[in-house]
């Protein structure tokens, strides 16, 4: 009897996530299971790599995976050259927290950048961010702009009171930061470059779309924006 391949079946995933496994060792064989190879289908995604090889074994491990969906074939065969394959999909959906998450840009380089300076502006944003009741700093990625190397850390902030507990929506972290930092910008140790939610909140006054990527709005073709209002705020 030929070979029977199972890639284990469809699943989903939030981000983020380091490693993702695609199961196929339940494929199963009378003979003998002698090769396994994973292969991306033609309409799957092509972000993200395979770690250690693992294409050609029962256990597929996947990293650097963006929001999308992806398509994985699996064939096995055995010793008698009998061959079967299976198809799985994988859903990757952003973070449940991504339109709470805020990005801030320092003016630090990432080669001299320290831990203790990590600590202690984490702290301070908590101070900066508490407004009557204590807030939390939950920090999920620190990294760097590839061009200048500044430190950008990208967090969300929670409030930690017992009787209201709960993310601070990213657009208050903004709002709050914002005022503070404006009043007075020594009150970080760090001079703050930008400070901004992840995901473009701005409606555009229904005359377009946000840009993702430089927080601008794009407008629709029968609507021209007013440089000059856009400029002067």
């Amino acid at each position: 009897m030929a070979p029977h391949a199972n890639a284990g079946g469809d699943k989903t995933i939030y981000l983020p996530c380091d490693v993702v496994v695609m199961n196929g060792s339940l494929s199963s064989d009378d003979v003998g299971i002698v090769k396994y190879q994973w292969n991306r289908d033609p309409a799957s995604l092509a972000a993200g790599y395979v770690l250690e090889n693992s294409d050609q074994t029962p256990v597929l491990k996947l990293s650097g995976l963006i929001s999308g969906r992806y398509l994985f074939r699996l064939t096995v065969s055995d010793l008698q050259g009998a061959s079967s394959s299976d198809t799985a999909s994988l859903i990757v959906k952003p973070p449940k927290t991504l339109i709470d998450q805020v990005e801030i840009i320092v003016n630090a380089d990432i080669k001299s950048f320290t831990q203790e300076q990590e600590d202690t502006l984490l702290r301070q944003l908590e101070i900066l961010l508490h407004d009557g009741e204590p807030a939390k700093v939950n920090l999920i990625k620190l990294d760097s702009d590839r061009h200048t190397r500044r430190v950008i850390l990208l967090f969300t902030a929670e409030r930690v009171s017992n009787f209201n507990a709960g993310l601070i929506s990213g657009i208050d972290v903004v709002s709050r930061l914002k005022k503070k930092l404006r009043t007075d910008s020594s009150l970080l140790d760090v001079e703050v470059l930008s400070v901004d939610t992840v995901v473009c909140q701005n409606n555009c006054s229904g005359h377009g779309t946000c840009d993702q990527y430089t927080k601008h709005c794009v407008c629709e073709a029968f609507w021209m924006q007013d440089v000059f209002r856009y400029n002067l705020g």
